[in-house]
């Protein structure tokens, strides 16, 4: 099976390369933390993740967590 994209040197821009990957891995994990805390997924005193954190959130939670971290810009 063979992909041909229509138009690579436009799509090539929107993936991430070298320091622009580090970069953008390290602000999607302050992203996520902010997310989770913000949300009382981790204990009271701020540190570590509640057990089973997902497994108990409710719906709106999962829903904001698909919008803000599963859609496709």
């Amino acid at each position: 099976m063979t992909v041909t994209p229509n138009d690579w040197i436009h799509d090539i821009y929107k993936y991430k390369f070298l320091d622009n990957s580090t970069y953008w891995l390290k602000s999607e994990f302050a992203r996520f933390k902010d997310f989770i805390t913000t949300q009382s997924l981790v204990f009271q005193d701020g540190g570590e993740l509640q057990k089973d954190v997902f497994e108990k959130s409710t719906d709106e939670i999962w829903k904001e967590f698909e919008n803000k971290f599963m859609t496709i810009e």
